[in-house]
């Protein structure tokens, strides 16, 4: 008698006429201003400006000196674009996205040169609506620094970060780099930050932990963090002064040698559901991780205002959520993944996703993931 590896409902994968005619209504078109050299903008602001709610900002190749400031739901694509460094002064301030609006950064270098390294700050506060962060690159020896206030849904994916502040915020960051110079990497003052497949370096000068929790919530999964490599300044991986930290077992903790994994407050250890989601523009593809051997649907729909549940925090919208998937994490790797095509699709388009596990008789929601088509 044969032995089937999952027991899974009899609940098929989308196929790609059906997830075509899924994802068509998320898309709605927009204008495009278009910013570059003889185009109709010269400068990204003036765009932004003139953008409406839903309107795509695209920047074609070149180093815009400019400091910006958006306050709407607007997706600003950069083609070969590079923003410079500025000292003390955010070069992006996002602010006051409404709920139900999504802003979408993409596509940008940080540019300039320095025999130190420096970073070019996205200050992201007061925000009701999604605030999305895609493939920030790093120039030379300047990197970005998130900066979160009082947001409500924060997701970065893809960035070369020399730091990440959260305050009274809910952020995600998915598969980032944090590679700081001196002091900690990641500094949790209060609300919640999530740590999905990053790696997270501490100082390499002063020295410093990889993460620091002052207050509020940290959550991680996959991945690394590392305190101080080497020196006389010997840190941990998370030093834990406030707050606590929820760790899932995948997590790998690098301490300076003769340092704790952890300083302080005890993190919790249990495994947790989480995703890495992309899009090629082609198809979306979501990697699924969670406890080994329990089953689970991923959910999706178009990015909405967050909502608590009984079940958990959700960045999706309940009367349009769609089930992507049933399967089973592996009970060796913890992995799931499926890929599911569409039809072209406007740059910039949002989907939201989230994995709701069913472990027990319980429901629990895992860490919502936002993938967008380049």
């Amino acid at each position: 008698m044969k032995t089937e590896r999952l027991a899974v409902p009899p609940i098929p994968r989308l196929l790609a006429a059906v997830a075509a005619l899924l994802v068509a209504p998320i898309a709605v078109a927009q204008q495009t201003l278009v910013v570059g050299p003889g185009q109709p903008f010269t400068t990204i602001q003036s765009a932004v400006d003139a953008a409406a709610p839903g309107d795509t900002v695209l920047v074609t190749a070149g180093t815009y000196p400019e400091l910006l400031d958006v306050a709407k739901g607007i997706r600003v694509i950069g083609q070969g674009a590079a923003l410079p460094y500025y000292p003390l002064h955010p070069v992006v301030d996002v602010h006051d996205v409404p709920a139900g609006e999504t802003f979408l950064m993409t596509g940008f270098t940080a540019a300039g040169s320095s025999s130190s390294a420096t970073t070019n700050l996205v200050s992201v506060h007061d925000c009701d609506g999604a605030v999305l962060l895609r493939d920030l690159q790093q120039g030379a020896l300047v990197r970005w620094t998130i900066a979160a206030t009082a947001c409500r849904q924060v997701h970065a994916r893809q960035v070369a970060l020399f730091s990440c502040q959260n305050t009274a915020s809910v952020t995600v960051l998915e598969n980032c780099l944090v590679d700081v110079a001196n002091f900690s990497g990641v500094v949790v003052h209060s609300g919640a930050l999530t740590l999905v497949d990053c790696q997270v370096n501490g100082g390499n000068g002063i020295g410093g932990a990889g993460v620091w929790v002052l207050g509020g919530v940290l959550v991680t999964t996959r991945g690394q963090i590392r305190g101080t490599p080497a020196g006389s300044n010997a840190s941990p991986a998370i030093l834990c002064s406030g707050g606590e930290a929820l760790l899932d077992p995948s997590t790998l903790l690098l301490p300076s040698p003769g340092a704790q994994a952890v300083s302080g407050a005890t993190p919790a250890i249990v495994p947790f559901a989480s995703l890495r989601t992309s899009d090629d523009g082609a198809a979306l593809s979501v990697q699924a991780h969670g406890p080994a051997g329990v089953l689970f649907a991923t959910l999706f729909s178009a990015p909405s205002p967050a909502l608590v549940t009984p079940f958990g925090i959700t960045w999706l919208d309940p009367l349009s959520a769609m089930v992507l998937q049933f399967d089973v994490f592996d009970p060796t790797t913890r992995l799931a993944a499926i890929t599911v095509p569409h039809p072209p699709l406007p740059p910039g388009t949002a989907f939201a996703l989230q994995p709701l596990v069913f472990d027990g008789g319980e429901l629990r929601l895992g860490v919502p993931s936002v993938a967008t088509v380049p």
